[in-house]
């Protein structure tokens, strides 16, 4: 059995870990904590105890994990703190499910990487959407050669603003639009890709943020690959309320012998013999693929490796955006 703690919920995608889990007496969730010691987790704690009554809350996430000594930690905090809270979690043997993107910084990337590998602890980001439907069909049928050599590929985030919490109005404490929405548009990319990015150049507006002070409401980002294979991923905030969808995330792929295309999430590929019907590929759950991993000493589907070269470009993306100058790498 593992013992699973859950600290912060800022990034709201902690609860996908106890969806997964429910009913299953292989996991148990021990105990409840913030990121800080001034968040609020008394509303998501009751939502664990719906399931695990047992479970504890905490106001200091160190005293919970000296106290309960989880085997797992899902770690969600304020999103400049990720990478601490999981260097703290990881030097004392705790394996790491983590918001993305898992540090807001190329500095403290580095420093979390170095961690990760000493400790030897499981570590994997929450880039669910890269296993999930139409997305997972796509790199599945790329990997199976459906429309021979990818030249270039073209994906879109675009999200819903609302009314964000304020520490999203600070790129000292949000990190900025490219590393917390456009990271999944990269993980795409990347593993689609499948080659060593050489150059990212990138652009950014907050013009339309709705008095969201430092937050970018739009960005455009273009991923120079070896053998010049060329990616560009737009990302946007600006998507009406009235949208149907929360979200509008598409992926456009060109390869030597046809095209692929995820839209309104659906998959079509058009070859030389023009629009067919998919073979559908189902996808995964992340969080059981994680934990089943830890369980059996398996590596998760998603790499730790993966998640750091992902984050490097997230971030690396970020920085020609605030330069204005490409990033060589």
């Amino acid at each position: 059995m593992l013992k699973i703690a859950y600290i912060g919920n800022k990034g709201y995608h902690s609860d996908n870990v106890n969806g997964s889990t429910r009913g299953d007496k292989r996991f148990v969730a021990c105990a409840v904590a913030g990121g800080t010691k001034d968040e609020d987790m008394s509303a998501f704690w009751e939502y664990i105890k719906n399931d695990h009554p047992d479970a504890k809350y905490y106001a200091d996430y160190i005293e919970m994990l000296e106290t309960e000594k989880p085997d797992v930690a899902v770690i969600s905090p304020r999103f400049d703190l990720t990478a601490k809270v999981c260097m703290d979690c990881a030097k004392r043997g705790v394996h790491i499910f983590a918001e993305k993107p898992v540090a807001t910084n190329q500095n403290e990337l580095c420093e979390l990487e170095k961690v990760i590998k000493d400790t030897g602890v499981h570590f994997v980001a929450m880039h669910f959407l890269r296993l999930g439907g139409a997305f997972y069909q796509a790199i599945c049928a790329v990997k199976e050669g459906a429309i021979g050599e990818v030249r270039m590929v073209n994906a879109q985030k675009s999200y819903k603003l609302g009314q964000r919490q304020d520490f999203y109005k600070k790129r000292e404490t949000y990190g900025g639009t490219i590393p917390w929405v456009g990271i999944h548009g990269i993980d795409w990319i990347y593993t689609i890709v499948g080659k060593r990015c050489v150059k990212v150049n990138a652009l950014q507006s907050r013009v339309g943020n709705r008095e969201h002070g430092e937050l970018e409401s739009t960005c455009l980002c273009q991923f120079t690959f070896e053998d010049e294979v060329i990616a560009s991923l737009a990302i946007d905030y600006l998507r009406p309320a009235e949208a149907p969808t929360y979200s509008d995330d598409r992926v456009r792929i060109v390869g030597t012998e046809g095209v692929i295309e995820v839209r309104e999430g659906k998959l079509y590929i058009t070859d030389c013999e023009g629009l067919k019907t998919p073979v559908i590929t189902k996808g995964k759950d992340l969080a059981m693929e994680f934990l089943e991993g830890i369980l059996n000493n398996t590596e998760c589907e998603i790499t730790s490796k993966e998640i750091f070269e992902i984050t490097k470009l997230a971030l690396a993306a970020q920085q020609a955006a605030d330069s204005g100058e490409a990033v060589l790498l």
